[in-house]
C-alpha cells in the first residue's frame, strides 16, 4: 500500500526530533531561556514610551514646516514594527500616542534579552550626585548601553567607550549611590530591543576631504581644523555632529565639508571632514539599498553587503568613477564605520567593513531592511507592566482549551476506534512539530494564541475523517483491507489539498497586508495547515500501513453519523423563519443597547490612564475598584 515506508518512518521521527530539540535545547543554553515567550496578556512585560521634539526637529530642518506629524508617528511605527518583530509571531505592539508620542509593549523580559550577567570592578570612586561617567576594570563582556548594577543601586547607561560606561541615569542617587573603588559592577540588562528601536539606520556614503578640495577658494584643510579644534575646545560636551550646524560666518565649516567622528571597533576615534554631496544625484542613502545581507569582509570579520537599487546603479557608479583612488566614507548613524580606497568605480554593489561583532551586523541589517527613522526617538520613559488578565481568566482560557482538545481526541477514538487511536498518535506527533515550528520562530503565545493551537490540531482531524469514511465506503463495496485503504488516501487526496491550499492562501494574505498579532496569527496558520497535512497524509497513512502489515482485515468504526437520515429540507420554513427572528432580535439589541457598552475606546474615544503601584496588585481587584468609582457606573 505504502512505498518507501523507511524513508517516510526516518523522516517523521527526524521531524519530531528536531521539534522535541527546538523546544528543550534553549533551557540549557547560557543564559537558559524558554523556547515560548508568553504575550502581555499571560505574563506582562515591559512598556517603553518615546516621544519626538517635533519643534527642536523643525528648527533643526529635519522636517518641514508643514510635515504632518501624525503621518511621522505612523511611518515611524510601522518602520518599528518591521525591526523588532518581522515576522510578526512576537506579538509586540507598537502604537501612536498623539501628539508627540509612541508605546512600545514587549511580552516578557524581551527588552532585556542578551543579557550576560557580565561583571567587572569599579575603577575609582564613584559619588552619589555624579552622573558623567564611570570606569570599570573590563567591560568586553558589556553591551553598548543598558544598565549595571553596583550593590543595590541600579544605573543606566547610553553609550560605552572601552571600559568607559557614559550618559549615566541614577534613579537612586542619593541612596546608596556612593561606591567605593573596587566595588563589583554587574551588567543587569542589556539594549538588545532598545538598540533597534533607537537606531536611524542612517546610511551614506561620502568622500573623505584633501587639500586638493580646496584649491581656489580663501581657506584650506589645516584652516578647517583649526576652526574645528577651536569649536570642540569651547564645546566639550557637545557632538562633533553639531558643529555642522554652525554657520560659517560664526565659525562654521566651510559649505562643502561636514565632519563626522570614525568608529574603529567600540572605540570612538577623531572627527574627520567629508565632502558634502554636490546634489541629489550623489546623495546615497539606505532606501536606495535594494538588498542588504550578512557577509564576511576581507579581514574576516562579520560585515554587511549591499546592492543598490537598479535605478540607482549608474549614479553610484558615476559617482565612485569620478573619485578613484580616494577614500570613501561609509557613515552609519553619522559615524564613519569604514574608508576604503576606490581602487575602482564601483558598479551596484558592495561590502561595509567595520570590524562588526556578530549581533550588530544583524541588527544593522535589519535597520537598513526596514528603513531609516526621519526622527531619533527619545526616550520618555521605560517600566515594567503587569498582565492584562487576570488569573482566573488565563485559568478558564488553558482549561477550555484542554477540555476541547480532550473531547476531540475522545470523539475520534470512540467513533473511530483503532483509525481513531491512529488519528490521536498523528495529532499527537502534529502537536509536536507545531510547536517545535512556534519555538524555532520564538513566537509569543497569547491566550487567543493557544486556543487557536487547539483549534488548529482539532481542524486537523477533518482530513483524518475525510479519509476513513471514504476507506469505509470503498469496504462497503466489496473491496479488501488495502485496496479501501489505499483508495480512502488516494480519491480524499484532492479535497484536503484543495481545502488547506485556499486556507494557506488565506493566511499568506493576512500575512503580507496585516500587522501585529494578525500577522501573528497567519503565521501560526500556516505553520498548523503544513503540519497537519504532513500528519494526515503521511504520519496516519504510516500507521494504516503497519496495521495493514499485520494483516488487519477490516476497520471497526461507527455508523450512527454515516447512517444519520435527517429531514433538514423538510423543515426549511421553520428553520428559515427561525433564523430571521434571532438575526433581527439580535440587531434589534444592539442598535438599542448603549454605545458606551457594545463599544470600545477604539471607537468611543475616552480617558486613559497608566497608573503605577508601589507593589504588585490583582488585576480583577483593580477592575472591581474601578467599576466601582460612581462616575464610571454605567459608562
Amino acid at each position: 500500500m505504502l512505498e518507501n515506508v523507511g524513508r517516510k518512518v526516518t523522516l517523521i521521527v527526524a521531524l519530531l526530533i528536531v521539534s522535541i530539540g527546538l523546544m528543550v535545547v534553549p533551557r540549557f543554553m547560557d543564559p537558559p531561556r524558554d523556547p515560548f515567550q508568553l504575550g502581555l496578556d499571560l505574563q506582562g512585560g515591559t512598556r517603553i514610551v518615546y516621544r519626538f521634539d517635533f519643534e527642536e526637529a523643525r528648527r533643526l530642518g529635519q522636517i518641514g514646516p508643514n510635515d504632518s506629524e501624525l503621518e511621522i508617528l505612523t511611518q515611524t511605527v510601522s518602520i518599528l514594527k518591521k525591526r523588532i518583530d518581522p515576522s510578526g509571531t512576537r506579538e509586540i505592539i507598537v502604537r501612536t500616542e498623539p501628539p508627540n508620542r509612541i508605546v512600545v509593549e514587549i511580552p516578557g523580559d524581551s527588552a532585556v534579552e542578551g543579557s550576560n550577567q557580565a561583571k567587572s570592578t569599579l575603577i575609582g570612586a564613584l559619588e552619589a550626585t555624579r552622573t558623567d561617567a564611570l570606569t570599570v576594570a573590563d567591560a568586553a563582556g558589556f553591551s553598548n548601553s543598558g544598565e549595571v548594577e553596583i550593590g543595590e543601586e541600579t544605573i543606566r547607561f547610553e553609550q560605552r567607550q572601552g571600559n568607559v560606561l557614559k550618559r549615566l541615569t541614577r534613579a537612586s542617587a542619593g541612596i546608596g549611590g556612593a561606591h567605593a573603588e573596587g566595588a563589583e559592577v554587574r551588567l543587569a540588562s542589556t539594549d538588545a530591543v532598545r538598540e533597534i528601536l533607537e537606531n536611524l539606520g542612517e546610511l551614506a556614503f561620502l568622500i573623505l576631504a584633501e587639500e586638493s578640495d580646496f584649491v581656489g577658494s580663501d581657506t584650506d584643510l589645516q584652516k578647517e581644523q583649526e576652526k574645528f579644534d577651536a569649536w570642540q575646545t569651547a564645546n566639550p560636551d557637545v557632538p562633533a555632529t553639531s558643529f555642522n550646524q554652525v554657520r560659517p560666518e560664526n565659525g562654521g565649516p566651510e559649505t562643502r565639508i561636514h565632519w563626522y567622528p570614525r568608529r574603529f571597533g567600540e572605540e570612538i576615534g577623531t572627527p574627520v571632514p567629508v565632502l558634502v554631496p554636490r546634489s541629489e544625484e550623489e546623495a546615497f542613502r539606505g532606501e536606495d539599498l535594494a538588498r542588504v545581507f550578512p557577509t564576511t569582509g576581507n579581514l574576516q570579520y562579520p560585515a554587511v553587503g549591499f546592492e543598490m537599487r537598479p535605478d540607482r546603479v549608474g549614479d553610484f557608479a558615476d559617482y565612485t568613477g569620478e573619485f578613484v583612488k580616494r577614500r570613501m566614507a561609509i557613515l552609519l548613524n553619522d559615524e564613519i564605520r569604514s574608508a576604503p580606497t576606490l581602487n575602482s568605480k564601483l558598479v551596484g554593489s558592495a561590502i561595509i567593513e567595520g570590524k562588526f561583532k556578530d549581533e550588530e551586523v544583524k541588527n544593522l541589517v535589519t535597520v537598513l531592511r526596514s528603513g531609516s527613522l526621519r526622527l531619533k526617538p527619545k526616550l520618555d520613559h521605560s517600566e515594567r507592566v503587569g498582565a492584562t488578565l487576570g488569573d482566573d481568566y488565563v485559568q478558564r482560557g488553558v482549561w477550555s482549551s484542554l477540555l476541547a482538545l480532550v473531547i476531540v481526541v475522545a470523539f475520534m477514538i470512540v467513533y473511530y476506534r483503532r483509525l481513531g487511536i491512529f488519528a490521536a498518535l498523528a495529532l499527537l506527533t502534529n502537536l509536536i512539530m507545531f510547536m517545535g515550528g512556534l519555538a524555532f520562530l520564538r513566537a509569543t503565545l497569547t491566550l487567543p494564541g493557544i486556543a487557536g493551537i487547539v483549534l488548529t490540531v482539532g481542524m486537523a482531524v477533518d482530513a483524518n475523517i475525510l479519509i476513513f469514511d471514504r476507506l469505509r465506503e470503498e469496504s462497503e463495496k466489496g473491496r479488501n483491507p488495502k485496496q479501501a485503504a489505499k483508495a480512502g488516501f488516494d480519491m480524499a487526496l484532492s479535497a484536503i489539498i484543495d481545502s488547506n491550499v485556499t486556507t494557506f492562501l488565506t493566511a499568506l494574505i493576512l500575512y503580507k497586508l496585516g500587522t501585529g498579532p494578525v500577522r501573528g496569527f497567519a503565521v501560526t496558520l500556516m505553520i498548523g495547515i503544513l503540519t497537519s497535512v504532513f500528519a494526515a497524509l503521511v504520519t496516519t497513512r504510516v500507521f494504516v500501513h503497519w496495521a495493514l502489515a499485520r494483516k488487519a482485515e477490516r476497520f471497526q468504526m461507527g455508523r450512527w453519523m454515516a447512517d444519520a437520515n435527517y429531514d433538514f429540507l423538510g423543515k426549511t420554513k421553520i428553520a428559515v423563519t427561525g433564523s430571521l427572528v434571532v438575526c433581527i432580535g439580535g440587531l434589534v439589541a444592539f442598535f438599542a443597547m448603549p454605545d458606551s457598552e457594545k463599544l470600545g475606546i477604539d471607537f468611543t474615544g475616552g480617558a486613559e490612564a497608566h497608573v503605577a503601584t508601589a507593589k504588585p496588585e490583582n488585576i480583577d481587584e483593580i477592575r472591581a475598584r474601578v467599576a466601582a468609582i460612581p462616575e464610571l457606573r454605567g459608562s
